[in-house]
């Protein structure tokens, strides 16, 4: 006579099958992004969890440069730092994930390529005699795919942007800022575990509770 599935036994093959699915993200705890200028081209340099690491020359297309390229960033001047690298915005990309090294992310016939974007703002200060820097949060999302399957694993990021200026004068031209150069410095800010988090953890130690109890009752028959 075929016996039934327990329910112990239907709770361990959704612990297993929810643990194996739940592909945790790519946390960036390092590194920087640095754009030195209008027309120049930047650097990237960034590493995380799961072995992951990204280095690539970049394009400049930072809202920021394109918002104080004339002389029009006066005080109050709200400066975006939205940015997004990946594809051809991207040049001399490596990628590393878990040991597996990608060469030329950026090449379309690559078997792997990026996507990223860099997010906040920041209002210019009183323009002064002389260079400021100022420094204001940033946050990072973006993922990393292999061609033709798909998301490979979702970055996420955190750190501080700081933003070189320097007066410009002009005549015809209130007093004004202009950017010599964004940086982009990635921390480590481990997340607070979302409630997601919490009930596979939960899951998996009911897991292994009802594998060492069904150990000790099979040991007493």
């Amino acid at each position: 006579m075929q016996r039934r599935a327990t329910p112990a036994v239907l709770l361990s093959l959704f612990c297993l099958f929810t643990t194996q699915a739940a592909a945790e993200p790519v946390r960036i705890t390092a590194g920087r992004v640095f754009l030195p200028g209008i027309v120049q081209g930047g650097t990237m340099d960034i590493s995380g969890t799961q072995g992951f690491s990204l280095t690539a020359l970049t394009a400049n297309w930072s809202k920021s440069f394109e918002t104080c390229s004339v002389p029009e960033c006066v005080a109050g001047t709200r400066l975006d730092l939205f940015v997004n690298f990946g594809g051809d915005t991207l040049a001399n990309a490596r990628a590393t994930l878990n040991g597996v090294t990608y060469p030329d992310v950026d090449d379309g016939n690559s078997p792997a390529f990026t996507n990223t974007f860099f997010h906040g703002s920041v209002d210019a200060p009183p323009v002064g005699n002389g260079r400021t820097t100022i420094a204001t949060p940033f946050t990072f999302d973006g993922g990393f795919f292999l061609s033709g399957t798909g998301l490979l694993r979702e970055l996420t990021g955190s750190g501080t942007a700081s933003l070189a200026l320097r007066p410009f004068g002009a005549a015809d031209f209130p007093p004004s800022w202009f950017i010599e150069s964004v940086t982009y410095d990635f921390t480590d800010s481990a997340p607070v575990p979302e409630p997601s988090t919490f009930a596979l953890t939960a899951t998996a130690l009911a897991c292994g509770w009802l594998a060492v109890r069904r150990r000790q009752q099979t040991a007493q028959l």
